[in-house]
Order: C-alpha cells, then sequence, then structure tokens
C-alpha cells in the first residue's frame, strides 16, 4: 500500500487546529474497545495497542508539555495519564522503543516535572554526522560516515550498558533502535529519497565516566536507483541523516571530510554523480550581491526561531 502526501500550502496542516481533550481521548478508548473487541489479551493486542499509545499519546508528549495555554496543556495532560493508567498496560512497553518506554514510565507514574526534564533533554539533543569517506566510484559516490547524538551518554554497568536517573538498561535497543537513515535532499524540487546503507553501533568510552554511541554507516549512491529506484534528477543534492540512538533522534546535514562544509552529492549530464568541490557555496555567496545575502540570513534565522518554537 502506498499514498501520496498533497502540499496544498506552506505551514499549513489539516491535523494542527487545537485538539479537545475529553472527545479526542473518547474517541480513542472506542478504538482501543474495538481491538479488545476482536482480539485476547497477550501480545498481539499489546502490538496494536502500542500503535495507538505511540502515535496518539506518547509522540504528542513534547508538544504538550510545550503548549503556552496552561489550562489546555494540564487538560491534555491529564487526560492521556488518565488513559494510560486505565488501558494501557506496563507490557505494552515491551513494544516501544527505549526511550517512549521511559516516557510511559512517567506518564502512567503521574511525573509531570520529571516528563517534562526529558522532553526538554530530547529537544537538546543534536545529530553530529560527518562523512569519512567519499569518493566517486564508476559514476556513483561511496561513503563512509559516522554519527552520534551529542548530549546523550550512556554508562557501563558490568556487562550492561544503562541511561538516566532510573539506570534503565539500554544495552539491547543500542543494537535494536540505533541507526542512521541517510537521505538525499533537493530543495528546488523538495524531493527526498533514503539511501540504503549498512550501519553498525560502536560504544566508546568519552573519558568522562560516561559512554557514547557512535553509529558508522557505509553506502553507495548510484545515480542510477538512488530515486527510489528510479535514476536521480539532474542536479546539486544535499546529504541529511537522521541519528537514531536508543530511539532518541535528531536530523541533521552530513560535513564533508574536512572542515565545516555540507556534503553535497551532484548529479552531471551524463547521470554521473560526483561529490561537490569544496568551497563552491563560498564562491557562490561572493557572487552574490550583498542585500541578496543578507535578506537569505534573515529569512534563515526566521525559520530558525520557529523551529524553537
Amino acid at each position: 500500500p502506498c499514498y501520496h502526501w498533497v502540499l496544498r500550502d506552506r505551514e499549513v496542516n489539516a491535523s494542527w487546529g487545537q485538539l479537545d481533550p475529553a472527545s479526542y481521548f473518547a474517541n480513542m478508548r472506542e478504538v482501543l474497545d474495538i481491538v479488545d473487541e476482536h482480539t485476547e489479551p497477550g501480545p498481539f493486542r499489546d502490538r496494536l495497542y502500542a500503535r495507538w499509545y505511540r502515535g496518539k499519546m506518547l509522540n504528542r508528549v513534547e508538544k504538550v508539555l510545550s503548549n503556552p495555554d496552561v489550562e489546555h496543556r494540564w487538560a491534555l495532560y491529564r487526560a492521556m495519564h488518565e488513559l494510560a493508567v486505565a488501558r494501557f498496560p506496563a507490557s505494552v512497553d515491551d513494544k516501544l522503543p527505549f526511550n517512549l518506554r521511559e516516557r510511559s514510565r512517567l506518564l502512567r507514574a503521574g511525573e509531570l516535572e520529571e516528563l517534562a526534564e526529558l522532553a526538554k533533554f530530547e529537544r537538546r539533543l543534536r545529530a553530529r554526522v560527518r562523512a569519512t569517506t567519499a569518493r566517486t566510484r564508476d559514476g556513483a559516490v561511496e561513503l563512509q560516515v559516522e554519527g552520534e547524538l551529542e548530549g546523550l551518554r550512556f554508562e557501563r554497568c558490568g556487562d550492561r550498558v544503562v541511561w538516566g536517573p532510573a539506570r534503565a538498561d539500554a544495552t539491547d535497543a543500542l543494537g535494536e533502535a540505533s541507526t542512521i537513515q541517510l537521505l538525499l535532499k533537493q530543495r528546488s524540487t523538495q524531493e527526498e529519497y533514503r539511501v540504503p546503507a549498512e550501519t553498525e553501533t560502536r560504544l566508546v568510552d568519552s573519558g568522562d565516566g560516561g559512554v557514547r554511541a557512535v553509529i558508522a554507516l557505509s553506502a553507495l549512491v548510484d545515480p542510477a536507483t538512488a530515486a527510489g529506484g528510479a535514476t536521480l534528477r539532474r542536479g546539486a543534492w544535499e546529504v541529511h541523516a537522521v541519528v537514531i540512538v536508543a530511539g532518541f533522534r535528531a536530523v541533521g546535514r552530513v560535513r564533508r571530510p574536512r572542515g565545516s562544509e555540507h556534503l553535497i552529492i551532484a548529479v552531471g549530464p551524463g547521470g554521473r554523480a560526483f561529490v561537490r568541490r569544496a568551497g563552491w557555496q563560498r564562491n557562490l555567496r561572493r557572487r552574490m550581491p550583498r542585500g541578496l545575502v543578507r535578506a537569505i540570513r534573515e529569512a534563515q534565522a526566521k525559520v530558525r526561531r520557529r523551529l524553537r518554537r
């Protein structure tokens, strides 16, 4: 099954209206009643429950806690807490990523302050991703990439790895729910394609008693198949990455092997891919009128402020 998102207008979404807690979570209870009617208690029902719990409640926690309308924020939190206690048993948590298991534990326990601290911590995470190798081979680009989440540290506990004040065991999650998703993006058309890749997670002692999770990625960007199996359009493609460690995630641009510039892969007239040379962005800025450069920087700052909100 597949479907298409249609971009009607920028910064417009039908689901962005204010959610009414009473009616919304009453409807969610009705959905869970239907699940109960057609399934028996056990792993299969827990998997179905986890789908609703993850998407409609746990993934909303950060937005709920940052809602400037305090009264509405409390109403949403109370409704979510009551539903979590009443309908989502602890066995459902086994079907969730590690970071959402932590959210679930705090939500079910009614630990609002700790839940807010966890949300704040996740907002501060930043992806640091750099290509260690980026070279052309037979019209394709071979990439070796390393990435991690800045600010995320674990601790060793015997042969296990733990995280957070509760010292939750994250050992298995570091292998199962840690990866880098490599993306090719073209700004002019807003196209985006995921690059098939192989990843491996390594634990590195940070020197301060903590442990960093570093993910190594290997990929080949073949322009003949890189557009979801089709030919990649001619032009410049920015290389982005979604870094996921034990379910925690952040998005960032991939930097070149040396220097601070972002990695750009270009597809030429002959359909061959190559790494765009360093310094082309600086040269472009030198050719642009100063007023235009200033306007672009102001627009970028405006977008960053909006994203932080």
